[in-house]
């Protein structure tokens, strides 16, 4: 039988929406992941837009920081995650406050970022 090859950005984006889903769930922070991974928080959350590739060595790193298996980040036919996906939907969920909180960090650093830009200039 033939197997289709999925394409790299496709499978980029699941990853990292995959690793945003877990990290939501284990209420962690885009900052601590990316101190874990001894990455900025703008490289970071290119990992989880499906920006950057992520390397094997990564990818064990963040599922042992998320404490769940490899293949949980790397499928997106799961259904753990497919279900969970759909609870994002719910608004009375906690992940969903908990997914606000994390993008309103990162309008804070970003809105930094610019101002220090600004004032270089």
């Amino acid at each position: 039988m033939h197997q289709t090859v999925p394409d790299p950005n496709s499978l980029q984006k699941e990853i990292g929406g995959n690793i945003e889903y877990f990290r939501l769930l284990r209420r962690k922070t885009i900052k601590e992941m990316a101190s874990v991974l001894n990455l900025s928080i703008s490289g970071y959350r290119n990992i989880e837009r499906g920006f950057t590739e992520v390397g094997i060595t990564k990818i064990f790193k963040i599922a042992k920081t998320l404490n769940i298996e490899v293949s949980q980040l790397l499928y997106s036919n799961n259904p753990t995650i497919t279900n969970a996906h759909k609870s994002i939907d719910n608004p009375n969920s906690e992940m969903v406050e908990s997914y606000i909180q994390s993008h309103k960090q990162e309008i804070i650093f970003l809105r930094k970022q610019v101002e220090i830009l600004t004032m270089q200039k």
